[in-house]
């Protein structure tokens, strides 16, 4: 407890010291964090406006089309196997509530 107040002392004596770089004067402090507050948002709308034009525009999604054959780049057989996988789970579900359930109470 002694080291958190004497930490304490020290911050307010820091702080005493930086009183002639900040004034502690809530007006200027509020006009200036205003101030601030209003540049940055400037900052982003004007960064969101120009990148909706961009979009807008497509020059942000402009693409050389080049003739290409198709490439078949889909492993069909893996593919399948997945499929039947799933068919089998929802099979499973589908008996699993079709099913009579029956438990058995641990408490006897």
């Amino acid at each position: 407890m002694f080291f958190l107040k004497e930490s304490f002392q020290k911050i307010k004596i820091f702080l005493g010291k930086l009183n002639f770089l900040i004034r502690l004067d809530s007006d200027i402090n509020w006009v200036s964090l205003v101030i601030l507050f209003l540049i940055i948002n400037i900052f982003f709308l004007s960064y969101a406006v120009a990148s909706f034009y961009n979009v807008s525009s497509d020059e942000a999604v402009l693409v050389e089309k080049t003739p290409r054959s198709p490439s078949n780049t889909l492993n069909r057989g893996a593919l399948e196997d997945v499929l039947s996988l799933l068919r089998l789970r929802k099979e499973n579900y589908r008996s699993l509530l079709e099913s009579d359930f029956r438990f058995v109470d641990p408490s006897l």
